[in-house]
């Protein structure tokens, strides 16, 4: 019996170590959301549209479940109007599945992601990473204004 309870004790301890360097990394007060702009004319007559993509792995936590439905709220919620429009999509995206795995590549992802991409044209010409929904899940109002902040800073800097 008392390798069982040293072995119990181990497997606690990784998963407390596992739990504080994913909030450790993702609960920073410094900004480190990921960017990446490409060189795409960002002319205001252009189409733009904006693809808010909630990328996680086949199975969730509850932190990731309440993620994803806090940023499925808050842009339902602040942008119903471009919803309907088509300027805004929202998409939930397994990367864990064989045809999505170039995803994690694609926009360097290593943990449950909320990522918003602006198109102009039919062409990528910015995303960002919101890292900080894992910062601000244990408040859905917080969470809701820094989703949607993000989101129209991409609108008006179309």
């Amino acid at each position: 019996m008392p390798n069982l309870s040293k072995l119990i004790m181990l497997i606690s301890l990784a998963v407390i170590i596992s739990n504080l360097t994913i909030t450790g990394v993702f609960a920073g007060e410094n900004d480190t959301s990921v960017q990446n702009e490409k060189s795409v004319s960002t002319d205001n007559s252009g189409n733009v549209q904006i693809t808010a993509y909630y990328f996680h792995g086949t199975r969730q936590c509850v932190s990731c479940k309440r993620i994803e439905a806090y940023s499925k709220e808050a842009i339902e919620n602040g942008f119903s109007d471009e919803l309907a429009d088509g300027i805004i999509k929202w998409k939930s995206v397994d990367f864990d599945k064989s045809e999505n795995n170039h995803y994690k590549k694609d926009y360097r992802l290593f943990a449950s992601s909320l990522v918003i991409v602006k198109m102009i044209n039919g062409e990528q010409s910015e995303w960002k990473n919101l890292e900080k929904v894992w910062k601000y899940k244990g408040d859905k109002e917080k969470f809701h204004e820094y989703v949607q902040e993000e989101i129209r800073e991409y609108l008006e800097g179309s």
